[in-house]
């Protein structure tokens, strides 16, 4: 388990935000959970990505790019496709898009982080962290 969230309370480590968050309030009965902290194996925390607006100049570069992201999406959605579900992939997406679309759902809460290698080489890292 490289990446973990430990219970406030109770320091039991959970792999998502999810069953985090059900443990929280069965075994707590609590409902009001932080944003869940993320450990490594060194119980390091884990940089989570921050929400945050972008400024005007830079909205018609990221109408751009979300639109681009919509037609790959659509043009995944094959009505004969037997999983009825897509995973479309986005290398490469600048960090203030990402943070400037957390902010636009409301900084939701992170569910589950995890190193996955890429598979392409023109990433300068071997290995990221995945954010669900």
């Amino acid at each position: 388990m490289p990446f973990s969230a430990p219970c406030q309370l109770c320091t039991k480590k959970f792999k998502t935000g999810v069953s985090l968050k059900k443990h929280f309030g069965l075994k707590h009965q609590e409902r009001n959970l932080e944003i869940a902290q993320f450990l490594d194996k060194s119980n390091s925390p884990c940089e989570q990505p921050k929400a945050a607006a972008l400024i005007d100049e830079e909205m018609e570069d990221y109408l751009k790019w979300l639109g681009v992201l919509v037609e790959r999406i659509n043009g995944s959605l094959v009505p004969d496709h037997p999983g009825k579900r897509c995973h479309v992939d986005c290398l490469q997406v600048p960090q203030k898009y990402f943070a400037h679309l957390f902010c636009r759902l409301g900084n939701p809460m992170v569910d589950s982080v995890r190193d996955v290698p890429h598979i392409r080489q023109p990433i300068f890292k071997r290995i990221a962290a995945l954010f669900i």
